[in-house]
């Protein structure tokens, strides 16, 4: 299977987990390939509320103010907080039910996510509290990782002018409307991004164009 037809079958599934969060894992997806897939259609949910106008919790003040908004500059850091629940003798199914009965919806897939993937999402709050619970401290469990805010470039590919007209083009080799058109090529560009270094604006407006170029010659 060449890159292409992988990108395709990916961007199908993290499109349809992210109408259908607790869709069952599909036949001939292993377990990693499904976390990554989860991770993807998380971003792709908020690029389409950015999108529309959705509330942003971002945005509100309140849970700011109360640290729940995570901090684009400061990330949970994978190897330290490995490094720390294991010097602390804590398994990551341990502190995922401590955390759970502190009130947060945290699974055992998160944290290890957290320690080897992604760790954007997690709040100052929570690093708080993850911090308690294996003895440690903020400082200690997290890195600066405000060039790295794969959802941040994300959105200022997907609100822009450019992207607004590969949609119209796209809508119009594939005869679909310009939402499914938006929602295929936001995909695509997760897709995309799933196998290296995050790209930057232009380097995925380039790879879209470049898509949607080889459909109209298809066509």
């Amino acid at each position: 299977m060449n890159d292409n037809d992988y990108d395709d079958r990916l961007a199908d599934l993290v499109s349809a987990r992210a109408l259908h969060p607790d869709m069952a894992t599909p036949d001939g997806v292993t377990p990693a390939q499904w976390e990554e897939v989860g991770r993807l259609a998380d971003i792709e949910n908020i690029l389409f509320d950015d999108a529309h106008g959705a509330p942003s919790l971002h945005q509100d003040p309140v849970a700011a103010m109360l640290g729940l908004v995570p901090d684009p500059h400061l990330s949970l850091d994978g190897p330290a907080l490995t490094r720390v629940r294991k010097g602390a003798g804590v398994a990551a199914s341990e502190l995922a039910k401590a955390l759970s009965g502190r009130g947060w919806h945290v699974s055992t897939g998160d944290v290890l996510r957290w320690q080897t993937k992604n760790a954007n999402d997690v709040s100052p709050a929570l690093l708080k509290v993850i911090a308690a619970e294996l003895g440690s401290t903020v400082e200690q469990l997290t890195v600066d990782r405000s060039n790295a805010d794969e959802s941040a470039a994300l959105i200022a590919v997907t609100s822009s002018s450019a992207f607004a007209a590969l949609v119209d083009r796209f809508a119009l080799v594939r005869g679909v409307t310009t939402s499914v058109a938006a929602s295929t090529l936001r995909s695509r560009a997760l897709a995309a991004a799933h196998r290296g270094q995050v790209p930057t604006p232009d380097e995925w407006l380039l790879s879209l164009d470049a898509f949607v170029s080889a459909l109209e010659d298809d066509d």
